[in-house]
């Protein structure tokens, strides 16, 4: 199967959006339990004091220690989306200008993708899985932030469902 695929700025950025809020989902919310420990241990360790407990120092500097690893996580996160999406931005405005059209070939040997930037040839061993979110198919590799995203409105229902087909005989699905 090889489709060529009319560059669309509103589609790419859904899908950018998708690619970031998927890779980094499961961090965030492993921070925001940083916060719901912290806060339970501060109010113990500001009762205990009150009460005339020692060990309520304990658990105020361990809930400051708690908060303040969220807050380092909040602003890595923060810099790190700031970045992806501006990088994404000057990628998306370079593709509008020459008027991209990617070809994404699915063929029993490899996968190839070729955009005005880059072309890849990879063999099926280099995949570990693929995910359907929104209608979008998302083809991971083994470089744990980097799919390949295709979605549903770029290629029709019968052509979609054909690739979802087709790569399940190749590579496992991970949803």
């Amino acid at each position: 199967m090889k489709f060529e695929i009319p560059f669309d700025e509103n589609i790419y950025n859904e899908q950018m959006k998708l690619q970031f809020d998927n890779v980094w989902s499961e961090g965030f919310k492993k921070n925001k339990s940083k916060l719901y420990i912290g806060i339970p241990f501060f109010l113990l360790g500001i009762l205990a004091v009150y009460g005339n407990g020692n060990i309520g120092y304990v658990f105020i500097v361990l809930s400051l220690l708690f908060f303040y690893k969220y807050y380092e996580y909040y602003q890595y996160y923060h810099k790190n989306k700031k970045r992806y999406f501006f990088e994404s931005e000057k990628f998306s405005l370079e593709q509008k200008e020459v008027q991209d059209i990617s070809v994404w070939e699915f063929k029993d040997e490899y996968f190839r993708y070729k955009c005005f930037k880059c072309e890849y040839k990879l063999d099926w061993s280099l995949f570990t899985g693929f995910e359907i979110i929104d209608n979008n198919i998302f083809i991971k590799t083994k470089d744990v932030n980097h799919s390949y995203i295709v979605g549903k409105s770029e290629l029709g229902e019968s052509e979609f469902s054909k690739i979802i087909e087709f790569l399940t005989t190749k590579i496992k699905t991970s949803a």
